[in-house]
């Protein structure tokens, strides 16, 4: 069984798809793949590891091409690699890329698509909480550079992302927390009712309750599939999604990524209210709620204190900025949010 969520992107429908009691296997036998196409699976070596007797069974049409693991894979060396191993297994115009794995994956596989033979189809099959809540939503992509995350990229969206429950047998307790920041982040922002769930069932969802998964990944994707759909480009509300990501991008980068991202997200979160506290934009109540379910559910909102004499550059970088100030949403309360411009001083100056 499955369930198909279709919403309107530029001039395309993509498509959600949630598998349901179904095997790893057979989501690549649905009938959203054409037998006629060819496939090129891009996946990185955990998943190779993991599932490698289920992708040794893959259909014929698909070509399965294997990443390292991590963060450090996300450079432009690595879409020129990709792009030579695609022309020598003759994708053309009309195939199709895949990217099965989890953020890392996602950016990259669509990155590629845009770019190569100026743009190809592509679909996400995400493995992580935090690729299916987030970042396989939207059609954002980007690889990171030496100055900062995500710094060359596009926007171009997928023609399906497949959701499927299964993979979480294999995803440890850190990448559902890691994941769990995430729709923290939307629940802060848009909706009291998720942030609710969140703070009731935070133990159930951390050891991996399927239905309280499956309740959190669709209220937080049906939150991001709302503003995506109403701002694809990012021109207006969109921002509002990037709570939290401007410190946390920046902590991210200063770490050479050894902070995960859900981790470095939720000092974003908490810092960015601070800064909204001291310019009497944040009221106190929604700081102490938003850092207590922070760090109920297991992370710091402190800065580490390694990272406190370099972050203020790569703040300066932001790719968000404009000028010396960068729009940002923040909680008028829990559940609701503003757009205000934030000078960068205002943001270094917490670091502090």
């Amino acid at each position: 069984m499955q369930r198909t969520v279709t919403f309107p992107a530029h001039s395309i429908s993509s498509k959600v798809i949630t598998m349901e009691n179904e095997s790893i296997v057979d989501i690549f036998y649905d009938a959203i793949f054409d037998i006629r196409k060819t496939y090129a699976l891009i996946t990185d070596t955990n998943i190779a590891r993991l599932y490698k007797k289920e992708l040794s069974t893959l259909p014929k049409n698909f070509t399965l091409i294997t990443i390292p693991a991590g963060e450090r894979s996300k450079n432009f060396s690595m879409i020129e690699k990709l792009s030579e191993k695609l022309l020598k297994i003759n994708v053309g115009k009309k195939d199709v890329l895949v990217g099965l794995g989890g953020g890392v994956v996602g950016d990259i596989t669509g990155l590629l698509a845009s770019l190569y033979m100026r743009g190809i189809p592509y679909i996400h099959i995400p493995t992580t909480l935090l690729a299916m809540c987030d970042s396989s939503i939207g059609g954002k992509n980007g690889v990171n550079t030496a100055g900062g995350k995500n710094l060359l990229g596009t926007i171009r969206q997928p023609l399906a992302t497949i959701i499927q429950p299964c993979f979480f047998a294999t995803l440890p307790e850190k990448e559902v927390r890691n994941g769990l920041a995430e729709c923290i982040k939307c629940a802060v922002m848009m909706s009291k009712k998720l942030f609710t769930l969140i703070e009731k069932n935070h133990q159930a969802i951390l050891k991996k309750d399927i239905p309280l998964l499956n309740t959190l990944i669709a209220q937080t994707r049906n939150l991001k599939t709302m503003i995506v759909t109403g701002d694809p480009d990012e021109k207006s509300l969109r921002k509002i999604l990037n709570y939290g990501h401007t410190i946390g991008h920046a902590l991210e980068k200063v770490s050479v990524y050894t902070i995960p991202h859900g981790a470095a997200i939720a000092i974003g979160m908490h810092l960015e209210n601070v800064v909204g506290l001291n310019k009497k934009i944040v009221q106190k109540k929604v700081v102490d709620q938003v850092k207590e379910l922070l760090e109920a559910v297991g992370f710091q909102t402190k800065l580490p204190a390694r990272t406190k004499k370099t972050i203020s550059h790569y703040l300066a970088h932001d790719k968000k900025r404009e000028g010396t100030h960068i729009p940002m949403y923040l909680p008028s309360r829990v559940g609701s949010a503003k757009l205000h411009e934030i000078p960068i001083h205002d943001l270094q100056s917490v670091l502090l």
